[in-house]
């Protein structure tokens, strides 16, 4: 039995770092081309405005250019949008709720194994466990 148990934990391990290095490569990859982008647009030479001493920052660029493009594209009713949650806050609830979900199911099992163990034939407290490992 130990030995079983140790083989499925070193197999969940080896998920795991499978699933960390995936996602390390990932956020490299996110991070290369946020880099790109801002060097691209940080090289592109905008003129000033003639009301401002200062050349527009490459956000206002971009959000000029999205108001140009999308000015005439009508943009469908979005009711409630402003109680919408920011990005952090949506990630932050999922996860929470996650969270809560496998605490759940995980107490759901301990039940079932509970209410199942005289079907089992397992006894309960140490002793089970001192005599299983004879």
């Amino acid at each position: 039995m130990p030995e079983t148990l140790s083989t499925g934990q070193e197999i969940q391990r080896e998920i795991l770092d499978m699933v960390r290095n995936r996602q390390e490569e990932l956020v490299d990859v996110i991070r290369f081309w946020a880099d790109a982008v801002q060097a691209i647009t940080s090289s592109v030479r905008t003129p000033s405005l003639p009301h401002s001493d200062k050349p527009p920052r490459s956000e206002e660029i971009w959000a000029d250019a999205v108001q140009a493009i999308t000015s005439s594209v009508p943009m469908p009713s979005m009711l409630y949008s402003d109680t919408l949650p920011t990005p952090e806050e949506f990630v932050a609830s999922t996860y929470d709720f996650a969270e809560q979900l496998l605490t759940s199911q995980r107490k759901f099992a301990e039940n079932v194994l509970e209410a199942a163990r005289p079907l089992l034939g397992a006894r309960e407290g140490p002793a089970a466990k001192k005599d299983e490992a004879k």
